[in-house]
């Protein structure tokens, strides 16, 4: 009996604190250290257990089919589900204008400031629908008082085919193989997506016990596949701070503190492309969220999670399947330039150069091969050309002129024109 009275006494006072940690009363607010001031922190992580739990699918290389509405042809897609859990102090706020209601658009290298809140903006160099910067507002906690801070970082786009708003770069999603290294960061990339931009909502809450629809997603460790302790409601001595309600909304979204945001597998965008030369076998769907590091968080080193996955719709395993080199650049050289060579990934490489690493940088022109051991076996790539481009002599005929007389230097290329004298000291580019 006494022990039912103590559970009762914790829930109700539990509840009674969550009740006092606002966005405008913060009596009831703890910080991360326990400090009576400080800046509540949102702490933003990719759950495993949403991609686990049926969170993807894989289709094979052709006759996959549409099967989401006007998302095209599901060939060679691996759709994945993403859930990113804010387990921080703080809730993740992101708001369109500032306090005076203007907001600020990205136009190429130029941002433009005290844009009124109403209506649709076109750039001055004309271009519609630019990105529009975003403010994260962070609360701040100075004893019981609650107040903010407001930074601009970060920028969101509207998303036509959803129809609201989104955070730009949020997700980024990889299919890898696995190799030694812990840090599944640095394993070989086989076929990644875009660049995902996401609506921040508060989608779910991390849940009560195992019931709960979202039980699971949230842990203090999510870097690692079936690793880390579940987090409830009640494991956030500021849970719902934020409010638990943001939504789609131009002029503020986010994730509240206990709260995870949830997009599906069958919405626009959420997959990650496999290259036609992929073999079946046993990799890892790699979740980064905010890679770029835009937000403030308590933690910014838990952004990611790994989940194993066995592809089995692709070409078969030690089929043979001749890895490719692709180049980040035109494969002409010109002189004193360099180029990166990338071979298809795998755990091993081999290039006719030596060097055994998945890209090599190179400067000299001729036939370059890559052997890849991988999925497919251990495979020669055919080999990859790169020339070397010459200019032609330029034509110049003499020019006669007296003392005093100036005389008018015209050429024409295809590219840049640079004059020198005759000591080899650079003069200028164009005519002279």
């Amino acid at each position: 009996m006494k022990y039912f009275y103590l559970l009762l006494t914790t829930i109700v006072l539990s509840l009674n604190a969550y009740g006092q940690c606002t966005t405008t009363d913060a009596s009831g607010c703890e910080c991360a250290d326990g400090a009576n001031n400080c800046l509540l922190l949102p702490d933003i992580t990719a759950s495993w257990q949403g991609i686990a739990d049926n969170g993807w699918i894989e289709y094979p290389q052709s006759g996959a089919g549409q099967n989401f509405n006007n998302q095209g042809p599901d060939d060679g897609r691996l759709r994945v589900t993403g859930s990113t859990p804010n387990v921080g102090h703080g809730s993740f706020t992101v708001r369109g204008q500032d306090d005076n209601g203007n907001r600020a658009f990205i136009c190429g290298i130029d941002t433009i400031y005290g844009v009124n809140s109403s209506g649709s903006f076109t750039c001055p160099n004309g271009e519609e629908n630019p990105k529009q910067m975003l403010l994260q507002r962070v609360y701040k906690k100075e004893g019981n008082n609650m107040s903010y801070e407001d930074t601009w970082t970060g920028s969101m786009t509207y998303h036509e085919s959803h129809g609201h708003n989104h955070v730009d770069d949020w997700c980024v999603m990889t299919l890898r193989i696995p190799t030694t290294d812990p840090n599944p960061l640095n394993w070989p990339i086989v076929g990644d997506g875009a660049k995902i931009g996401f609506c921040l909502m508060d989608y779910g809450q991390c849940g009560t016990n195992a019931g709960s629809t979202y039980y699971g997603h949230c842990r203090d460790d999510n870097t690692t596949y079936n690793v880390g302790n579940i987090m409830t409601n009640a494991s956030f001595s500021n849970w719902n701070l934020g409010g638990g309600s943001y939504g789609c909304s131009v002029v503020e979204q986010g994730i509240s503190a206990g709260w995870t945001d949830v997009y599906g597998y069958w919405l626009d965008g959420m997959w990650i492309n496999i290259p036609e030369n992929t073999c079946n076998g046993d990799y890892y769907i790699v979740m980064e969220v905010d890679k770029n590091n835009y937000f403030q968080e308590e933690n910014e080193d838990n952004n990611f999670t790994a989940v194993p996955v066995t592809i089995e719709l692709q070409q078969p395993e030690n089929s043979g399947v001749l890895p490719t080199i692709s180049s980040n650049e035109s494969n002409n050289l010109c002189s004193g330039q360099t180029i990166t060579l990338t071979a298809t990934a795998g755990t091993e490489f081999l290039w006719s150069t030596g060097e055994n690493t998945q890209s090599i940088i190179i400067s000299e022109p001729g036939s370059y091969t890559c052997t890849v051991t991988n999925f497919c076996g251990s495979n020669t790539s055919l080999p990859y050309l790169v020339t070397t481009a010459v200019p032609n002599a330029p034509l110049v005929s003499d020019a006669i002129a007296c003392s005093g007389d100036t005389v008018g230097l015209e050429a024409s290329s295809t590219g840049d024109v640079e004059w020198f004298d005759v000591d080899g000291n650079y003069l200028t580019t164009g005519n002279l």
